[in-house]
């Protein structure tokens, strides 16, 4: 089992954009030029989604358990 407090994941879009939103309000749109890098916080939720109607997108993402073993 793994706590969602300790999860981490890094993102980076190949082709096109993609959309991230969270529950604190907060927002961008990531292309090929950006990496996000996020760490899960307590009660937090986000998405992730295709901005464009038309266009397609392609995106690597990691995720990481951050705890100390």
């Amino acid at each position: 089992m793994r706590l969602l407090n300790r999860l981490g994941n890094v993102t980076s879009v190949l082709d096109g954009s993609l959309q991230f939103n969270d529950s604190t309000g907060k927002g961008a749109i990531i292309t090929p030029d950006d990496i996000q890098m996020m760490s899960a916080g307590t009660g937090i939720t986000h998405s992730e989604y295709n901005p464009s109607a038309s266009d397609s997108n392609h995106f690597l993402q990691i995720w990481l358990d951050r705890g100390v073993r």
